[in-house]
C-alpha cells in the first residue's frame, strides 16, 4: 500500500466547499453516492492521485483516460465528449466511519477530503464494513496511506511466497497486532490479492523477473506496486 499525496487538488471546486465547511464550522450534508453534487469530482480526483488503483488492495479500478488531468475544466470534472459515460469499478470509502453520520446525526463530517479513498468494492463491503479503524500510541491513524509519517517499509513486509502482506517484524507487539487486524480485518489488503487469478500473477511474473525473462522496466502490469517493489528490494538483499 503505496504513500498517497492528497495535495493534489484538481477538484478544486469541491476543495472550496469542503474548506467553507471545515474552517466555519458548517455541518456537512449527509452522504449520498446518487446526489451528491462533487460526488464525481472527488471519486476522480482520487483516481488520479492513486493512479487507477485501489488505495488498499492496489487493483487496478479505472482506466487513465477517464482520470487523467485534462478532464478538469475550471476545477470541476468533466466527462469527456468521446464518452457515453465514466466507467469504473470500487466505492468512495470513508476511511474512518466514525467520522460518517449515521441515522441523521449531526456534526459530522460526511465530505471531509482527508478521510476519502477508492477502494475496491468487494473489500469496502465484505471486509471493512463499518468497522473501527486503529490509531497508534500517539494517536496517529495506523495504515492510513495519506498520513504524513505513513511509511509502508516501516509497517509492512510482504511474503512473497505466501503472496500476502505481513506486519514488519522489528515493530512492538502492540502496534504489530493493530498492523495485522488492519491489513486483514479492516482493509483486506490480502484480500485483493491471495484470492485472484491476478493476484497469481504477481508471483508468476516476479520469478520471470528473478530468471531475467523480464526487466523491471518491462513487467506487463501496473497492479500491485508495493509487492513488486518490496520484493525487488528482497531480491536486492540477498
Amino acid at each position: 500500500m503505496r504513500k498517497l499525496d492528497k495535495q493534489q487538488i484538481l477538484s478544486t471546486e469541491y476543495k472550496k466547499w469542503e474548506d467553507d465547511l471545515e474552517n466555519n464550522n458548517k455541518n456537512h450534508p449527509k452522504y449520498s453516492s446518487s446526489n451528491g453534487k462533487f460526488y464525481l469530482d472527488i471519486v476522480m480526483n482520487l483516481f488520479y492521485i492513486q493512479k487507477g488503483l485501489c488505495a488498499y488492495t492496489e487493483q487496478e479500478l479505472c482506466d487513465e483516460k477517464f482520470y487523467k488531468k485534462e478532464n478538469w475544466v475550471n476545477g470541476k470534472y468533466k466527462i469527456p465528449d468521446d464518452y457515453e459515460k465514466v466507467e469504473f469499478y470500487g466505492q468512495l470509502e470513508h476511511f474512518d466511519e466514525s467520522l460518517k453520520s449515521k441515522n441523521g446525526e449531526k456534526g459530522k463530517k460526511d465530505w471531509l477530503w482527508s478521510n476519502f479513498f477508492m477502494a475496491q468494492s468487494d473489500t469496502n463491503t465484505k471486509i471493512k464494513g463499518r468497522k473501527s479503524v486503529d490509531k497508534d500510541s500517539d494517536g496517529n491513524y495506523v495504515l492510513k496511506p495519506d498520513e504524513l509519517n505513513y511509511n509502508k517499509f516501516d509497517l509492512l513486509e510482504y511474503d512473497y511466497r505466501r503472496n500476502i502482506y505481513r506486519a514488519n517484524r522489528n515493530q512492538n507487539r502492540e502496534l504489530k497486532t493493530k498492523i495485522e487486524r488492519m491489513i486483514n480485518e479492516v482493509l483486506g489488503l490480502n484480500y485483493g490479492i491471495l484470492p485472484r487469478k491476478r493476484g497469481k500473477k504477481i508471483i508468476q511474473h516476479l520469478k520471470s523477473i528473478k530468471f531475467k525473462e523480464y526487466t523491471w522496466q518491462t513487467i506487463p502490469f501496473g497492479e500491485f506496486p508495493t509487492a513488486i517493489e518490496m520484493y525487488r528490494n528482497n531480491l536486492n538483499d540477498m
